[in-house]
């Protein structure tokens, strides 16, 4: 990466020709301003939407030496910017936190025959620019000016119950309480990748965009199946997420080829941090490569700048996990970015071809069952590893599809990270990283470093144990440690496996001789006292493992009388307590009135009966929804060049109750660039849809916001709605 900095000691003789002129030329220059100051005040553009289009002015309260400074930068200029054009590029520019960008930008950048695009205000002052490589040097030598760096590319690292979401445990995980019932967990994951189209199995609360591309859409399908990976309903349809049901942010980084540039990167990021209020996680599955070492400073140390890894920093001190993939070129991740940070939590590839432990499982074209995926990225800076092969998802056409890459195993740890946010909202990313690293399991062969990072494990109970090169010693390890019978050997071979535990557990053989008992029990069973008909309920069986080793326990709920039944699986060590929660979803015809429920387990030869369920109640009480209440069900935005202007276009559902609302009229916020504020509105169609269209002139971002809903008889519920904004970048 070149860093252009501004150097020291600028001598008399480096300052521009034209400030060392003499008298007479300013004062030819001057007559002649005087001569064409008169049309040029009188003729000023307006954009479509009253305000003026920016043009070049003169300061009146310049000195005569700055006027001519400036009149003779634009001649200079006029003369200049077509030699420059061979040597046009994209770069991002920091600036000096008291600078303002506007002026830099209109001084240094419009005026040399640039263009700037993106704008950055939470992870650092700046903006990303296309112009000219002389016009980037000169721009770096302004004091106003921390630094201009290259904008380097980034690229995407490419209710059946996907075989990744099982491996990692996620069916016995309470927080997830995958059973089909449509429960959602509690949780919002910003995804940033090609954007994630509309889908019946995803919840996509926002999106955004900062490609430029004119849409918030999924033109490449790789974002829309990171998202279903992480969040796909639990509807008993479709596919299933690792933290089913939890609201996506979309933010558009990657374009329809599924590259990008790191300002749009940055850009996301910093869209990231000024939402850090509502984002829990953030999910990379992308990357690029650079040469800059990570500084273990945040890339602030001089001579190393990287500025994405600061705007990443900024972003997690503002509490959200980022989880990012370790690259699809079977090198050192070390030479990749985001990847390398110590900020994220960085994740490679597993080959699972069946869902199970013990690489039992066929062989794929990518490796062998249980191994580190041939073209996975590998090194020091790996933290975790997680399924990345023939993962079934969401596709941005409708459908499911399957991919494989890093860019499939990372969201599985963005999952298990929002599960962790669910469960303890006040987790910081430090924690997140720690808990989920200290959790994972040995269970898998193939690393190609000398540091083996553990597989992703969110289930009940300890996870599996570790795999070793020995299969034959870990068999009989396990085998021995089970005859004996003792909480002791069990333990011992669970958590190492190794030819150690062998030794252990052969040398305690001599308790074969141990009674063992089977009896697995409910020892609590609570509902939800009362349910309004077409809301949900929930209920929480606490059950133990009462036996002298490890078992996989059934807990069952029945309902009565609608006869319904569900039933999840927990394994627990001997002795072991496990909270298994479920979720009772009731429609409008859900008989009012007392149901009960009966919780119970089932285990194999289980010696004792009498323990086994336990009863409990709940009343289902009449429908009490407001079918007069309005709010937002879906709001979508796009951008389209139209002549030399660019036509942004909203579309507003609005629902009541449960029943669309049309004739409705929806008002729109819409703030611009200039961070001027405008009141656009329409009223619904017999679809219950509203189309706002705006034409715009400036380029930047647009912030589209829903400020009122009227309609005669009716009540605006903001509370109530699924998105309330949108944002469009036009470029």
């Amino acid at each position: 990466m070149v860093q252009l900095q501004r150097p020291r000691g600028t001598t008399d003789s480096q300052t521009p020709l034209l400030i060392r002129r003499g008298w007479f030329s300013r004062l030819v220059v001057l007559l002649a301003l005087a001569l064409i100051a008169v049309p040029l005040l009188s003729s000023v553009a307006l954009a479509e939407d009253g305000t003026p289009i920016a043009e070049p002015t003169i300061d009146a309260t310049a000195t005569a030496t700055e006027t001519v400074l400036t009149t003779e930068l634009q001649s200079d200029t006029d003369a200049t910017v077509e030699a420059e054009v061979a040597g046009r590029g994209r770069y991002i520019v920091v600036l000096r936190d008291d600078a303002s960008a506007d002026a830099v930008i209109s001084e240094r950048v419009t005026r040399r025959g640039g263009r700037a695009s993106l704008r950055y205000d939470a992870v650092f002052n700046g903006f990303a620019a296309e112009m000219s490589d002389v016009a980037a040097t000169d721009l770096a030598n302004d004091p106003r000016v921390a630094a201009v760096l290259p904008d380097l590319p980034v690229y995407a690292s490419a209710d059946t119950v996907p075989t990744g979401v099982q491996r990692i445990g996620t069916l016995t995980n309470a927080t997830a309480d995958i059973d089909g019932d449509g429960s959602a967990v509690n949780v919002d994951v910003a995804v940033l990748d090609t954007g994630v189209s509309p889908h019946s199995d995803l919840t996509i609360v926002q999106s955004v965009d900062f490609t430029g591309s004119g849409t918030t859409a999924d033109q490449n399908g790789h974002g829309t199946h990171v998202a279903g990976t992480i969040a796909a309903k639990d509807n008993g349809s479709g596919v299933v997420g690792v933290a089913p049901g939890a609201r996506i942010h979309s933010v558009k980084v990657l374009n329809a080829a599924g590259s990008g540039l790191s300002s749009w990167i940055i850009a996301g990021i910093n869209w990231v941090k000024n939402n850090a209020s509502v984002i829990d996680v953030a999910n990379m599955s992308l990357g690029g490569a650079n040469s800059i070492p990570d500084d273990n400073n945040c890339g602030r140390t001089a001579g190393k700048i990287d500025l994405v890894h600061q705007a990443i920093c900024g972003a997690v001190g503002a509490g959200v996990t980022f989880v990012v993939a370790a690259g699809n070129d079977n090198k050192n991740a070390a030479t990749q970015f985001p990847a390398k940070y110590d900020e994220v939590i960085t994740v490679s590839a597993l080959v699972d071809s069946d869902g199970l432990t013990g690489g039992k499982g066929p062989s794929t074209t990518r490796g062998a069952d249980d191994t580190l995926a041939s073209f996975s990225n590998w090194g020091p800076d790996v933290d975790i590893i997680a399924p990345g092969v023939n993962i079934l998802s969401t596709s941005n056409t409708g459908g499911f599809v399957s991919m494989s890459g890093t860019s499939m195993a990372a969201p599985h740890v963005a999952g298990a990270a929002a599960l962790l946010k669910a469960a303890s909202p006040s987790m910081s990313p430090t924690s997140v990283r720690s808990t989920l690293i200290n959790r994972g399991s040995g269970d898998w062969t193939g690393d190609r470093d000398s540091t083996k990072e553990p597989l992703l494990f969110v289930g009940s109970g300890s996870p599996p144990p570790s795999a070793t090169s020995t299969a034959t010693s870990t068999a009989t390890a396990t085998s021995t440690a089970t005859s004996t019978a003792t909480s002791t050997a069990t333990s011992t071979a669970t958590s190492t496996a190794t030819s150690t535990a062998t030794k252990t557990a052969t040398s305690t053989a001599t308790a074969t001789t141990a009674p063992t008992t089977v009896d697995a029990a409910v020892t609590a069973f609570t509902i939800g006292s009362s349910v309004v008909q077409g809301s949900s309920v929930s209920a929480t069986v606490t059950v133990k493992n009462n036996g002298t080793k490890r078992a996989a326990v059934k807990v069952l709920l029945s309902e009565t009388p609608g006869g319904w039944t569900t039933s999840k699986s927990v394994s627990l060590n001997a002795g072991a307590t496990s909270n298994v929660t479920f979720s009772w979803a009731t429609t409008k015809t859900t008989a009012v009135g007392t149901h009960t429920f009966t919780a119970s387990v089932q285990l194999a030869n289980d010696g004792n009966s009498s323990n086994n369920s336990r009863t409990a109640t709940t009343t289902v009480q009449g429908t009490q929804t407001n079918a007069k209440t309005l709010s937002v069900k879906a709001m979508t935005g796009t951008v389209a060049r139209s002549g030399s202007q660019y036509r942004l276009t909203y579309t507003v559902t609005v629902q009541a109750g449960s029943a669309l609302a049309t004739n409705a009229r929806v008002s729109l916020r819409l703030q611009q660039p200039n961070g001027q504020v405008v009141s656009v509105s329409a009223t619904t169609n017999s679809r219950g849809v509203a189309t706002i269209t705006r034409n715009v002139t400036l380029r930047g971002t647009y912030i589209a916001s829903v400020s009122g809903i009227t309609r005669s008889g009716y009540t605006y519920s903001a509370a109530g709605n699924v998105v309330s904004s949108v944002t469009l970048s036009v470029q």
